[in-house]
């Protein structure tokens, strides 16, 4: 069965608005032959992929493929669904997935080793101690041996030497033999002339751009002093916690994030996917609560699976009471981490605990420290949900369902991707020289109180320029 694209339209949901990638997109892929889609970055050329694998859904337009279950996908950086001790429970954990018995899984697991040319003895060896070459092909294998009709790659030999490229080209190209339909995402314009059956180009993106007087005000808000900008946060935050005005307070802090939320143009779809685990969290509380706490008037009386129960009405408001502190407060910071830049971050938080140099030794060095931390803190968030998001699809590619043994083989690979996160970030500061306790604020000065002074006045002028802009225009 052919893969055909009929009029297809796909747009990402951003914070800022709806990400056109592609629309009235057409071509078809034809069967039992290698297919490269090529193009300019950005284009959506993994979108495609993930197009035709199930993972995402288009807007507009229809797309004729096999079932999902037919298609494995192998991903741009496919190591990172590796979670097992060996290379052979790594193989082998679609199949296990699958309930399959023990004797199945290991002549498939064989056949599928022999084929893509493996060493035996590297079954016993651990999927991190192997090299770029070896990890590709593993994860190569762990999708073949779900037997696909359809196979799709993501840059497959990108950042492999030439004779381990050939290898992998080389058995694709048998594959095709074999029945399979193979899909390649590549630029290297050598191996798509020489193995190429048919091509797909995709021409320049298109973005969907909102210009209207709102794009002012965007742009007028983010001139704003970043201490400004934090300032503000910082109190909503408080504002929330303290709750001076009871639960109106949530009303107020609500009505102050949508507002801003609609000035500059957020998307909500976005953020309501992030904050799910809150969502998680709450009824996690909640059921707690209702067996622990017995005080408050009683709201239900009864049996449930024949046990007296009384129900009561302070674990209810507790945790809606917790419940909208964790959403304001979250919705807070992550509009922080898309208006103020990290470095502005990481000196305006060194200016706020600077009078406490006084009282602690060595204050300086570990108040940097500590406002580096909190400024990667955030700016770790996207990233972390994002990573999770892909290992999640992937290890879902490979057969693995609902439940605590799929969390499983989520979490070692995303702590693997912080750590390394981490540590490239590392380098890149060191490799700029970024000392910790070397002074370069813009903000700290022996002239701070008249920097401050002219700083208030200027955001006095900044914040009826917003208001002129937003009101008369």
């Amino acid at each position: 069965m052919s893969i055909k694209f009929d009029n297809v339209k796909f747009a990402y949901k951003e914070y800022n608005g709806d990400n056109v990638i592609f629309e009235n997109l057409s071509f078809v892929i034809p069967t039992n032959e290698i297919s490269f889609i090529t193009g300019l970055s950005g284009t959506g050329k993994s979108t495609i992929l993930k197009l035709i694998k199930g993972i995402l859904r288009q807007q507009s337009g229809e797309i004729i493929k096999p079932k999902n279950t037919e298609i494995g996908l192998v991903f741009q950086h496919p190591e990172i669904q590796f979670f097992e001790s060996t290379v052979k429970k790594e193989i082998s954990f679609g199949l296990k997935n699958k309930k399959l018995k023990e004797y199945d899984i290991e002549k498939k697991l064989f056949d599928i080793v022999d084929k893509l040319e493996l060493n035996r003895e590297i079954l016993e060896k651990s999927p991190f101690e192997l090299s770029s070459g070896e990890k590709r092909i593993v994860a190569i294998a762990s999708i073949l041996i779900m037997q696909p009709k359809v196979l799709l790659l993501d840059e497959p030999t990108a950042a492999l030497d030439g004779i381990t490229t050939k290898k992998i080209m080389n058995l694709l190209k048998d594959l095709t033999k074999e029945g399979i339909t193979v899909v390649i995402v590549s630029h290297n314009e050598k191996i798509i002339d020489k193995y190429s059956d048919n091509k797909i180009e995709l021409k320049n993106r298109k973005e969907l751009s909102n210009k209207n007087r709102i794009n002012k005000i965007q742009t007028e808000i983010l001139k704003i002093d970043s201490r400004l900008k934090l300032f503000v946060s910082i109190f909503l935050v408080i504002f929330t916690i303290i709750k001076p005005f009871s639960f109106y307070t949530y009303i107020y802090v609500s009505l102050v994030i949508i507002l801003f939320m609609f000035i500059m143009n957020i998307n909500v779809i976005p953020l309501m996917i992030i904050l799910k685990p809150i969502a998680y969290t709450s009824m996690f509380i909640l059921i707690f609560n209702i067996i622990t706490l017995k005080t408050g008037n009683v709201i239900y009386k009864g049996f449930i699976y024949n046990q007296k129960i009384k129900i009561y009405d302070t674990p209810f408001i507790q945790t809606f009471d917790i419940f909208f502190q964790l959403l304001l407060i979250s919705v807070i910071m992550i509009i922080v981490s898309l208006i103020i830049n990290p470095s502005d971050m990481v000196e305006i938080l060194i200016n706020i605990f600077k009078p406490f140099t006084i009282l602690i030794k060595d204050a300086d060095i570990k108040i940097e420290k500590i406002s580096l931390l909190l400024t990667l803190s955030i700016q770790f968030i996207p990233i972390i949900l994002r990573e999770g998001e892909i290992i999640l699809k992937s290890q879902e590619n490979r057969g693995a369902r609902k439940g605590i043994k799929l969390y499983i083989s989520v979490l070692l690979p995303l702590f693997l991707r912080t750590m390394a996160y981490a540590q490239n970030l590392s380098d890149a500061m060191e490799i700029r020289n970024f000392i910790i306790g070397s002074s370069r604020s813009k903000y700290i000065s022996k002239y701070w109180l008249l920097e401050n002074l002219w700083y208030y006045f200027i955001v006095q002028i900044k914040i009826w320029k917003i208001w002129k802009i937003w009101i008369f225009k």
